[in-house]
């Protein structure tokens, strides 16, 4: 594996929407590990590239082909990020890709390979984790907090209509089901708390509001290797009022043997034992606007590009790989195929 000098990293940005300028904010303010260096695609690129101060490549090969570029954060649409995984990966460059890596287990395994094969380091976008919310519900799961986890329930609720304005290269059936593009981060999270793998998976999808795509409500229930059990309820269809200020809720309950762990994704993190309960932590609130550069919403992003700098640095391999990230691809796969058939799907699958 190639590693760089302990200057910061140089990073290619891919794209210029939402996310990709989260990035850069995140790297600029919290990241003194990285840099951005330059930028390529999108209608963004020029506005973003002058509040930076990062010139625009009129091609990926220009950017690819620059000597300050040790490595590309793609924040590009999924269908395109085989494509762009694998020239990188020729070029030498690390890659750190957005969620999901891709709606498919083949391109999954294409990307794992060309990034294997050049001995660069792919990492992929599993913000959740890095939320501190999250990581101190995954400390008191190691401490038994809950004695022994049994159940897991999650509601992922966007109000009616929210899927339709979103990019419209989202919309297209190969970009992935909606469940698989946002139960890529659900799917990760749960899988990482529970500390065991999905081995059984029935999902049942519908659309109330529109006739396309089908499963902008979805209802899936897993079970994993160490016999926990867990449901979810991911919807674009819920009604106003919102749940949330945010129009969007992900509210996440573990039930273990001695307790029952509550977490918010952006709120609090709740512990019932015995006769009460008790508020451990709140999210300091959050703008999601984009409009200004906002800590509570950029931290969890630029947390996980620093580890991915330190990777490439240390010679180690980021906290989400390829590898890693593959295994939430393969649940909403799952989740996928029993919807369309109405049966139990068993993991691993089988192509």
């Amino acid at each position: 594996m190639s590693t760089t000098p302990a200057r910061p990293l140089g990073i290619g940005i891919v794209g210029s929407g939402a996310m990709s300028r989260t990035y850069v904010r995140g790297i600029a303010h919290l990241v003194p590990e990285a840099r951005s260096v330059a930028i390529f695609g999108g209608r963004g690129a020029a506005a973003l590239g002058a509040e930076f101060s990062m010139p625009v490549e009129p091609t990926l090969e220009a950017l690819l082909a620059r000597p300050d570029v040790d490595a590309v954060l793609l924040g590009s649409p999924t269908q395109v990020h085989r494509e762009q995984v694998e020239l990188a990966a020729a070029a030498g460059k690390h890659i750190y890709t957005e969620k999901p890596m891709a709606a498919t287990l083949e391109e999954c395994d294409a990307m794992i390979g060309a990034a294997r094969g050049a001995g660069v380091l792919l990492a992929v976008n599993t913000v959740t984790r890095y939320r501190r919310g999250f990581q101190l519900a995954r400390q008191l799961i190691d401490e038994g907090a809950i004695g022994e986890l049994r159940m897991v329930r999650h509601l992922y609720a966007h109000t009616a209509g929210s899927f339709f304005g979103m990019p419209a290269w989202i919309h297209r059936s190969e970009a992935g089901s909606p469940f698989l593009d946002q139960g890529s981060h659900c799917n990760d999270v749960i899988r990482w708390l529970v500390g065991s793998d999905v081995t059984a998976v029935h999902a049942q999808y519908a659309s109330f509001t529109a006739d396309e795509p089908r499963g902008l409500t979805a209802m899936v229930q897993y079970r994993f290797a160490s016999g926990v059990l867990c449901q979810i309820l991911a919807t674009y269809e819920w009604p106003e009022p919102a749940l949330d200020a945010e129009k969007w809720t992900g509210d996440y309950t573990f039930v273990g043997s001695m307790g029952t762990l509550e977490v918010q994704y952006r709120g609090r993190v709740r512990l019932g034992t015995g006769d009460r309960w008790e508020v451990l932590y709140e999210h300091p609130p959050v703008d999601g606007s984009g409009t200004d550069y906002d800590e509570a919403f950029v931290y969890p992003y630029a947390d996980q590009v620093r580890d991915f700098a330190l990777a490439v640095r240390e010679g180690r391999e980021p906290l989400v790989n390829g590898e890693t990230a593959r295994k939430g691809i393969e649940i909403g796969v799952a989740a996928d195929r029993s919807a369309a058939t109405g049966q139990v799907v068993q993991l691993p699958l089988v192509s």
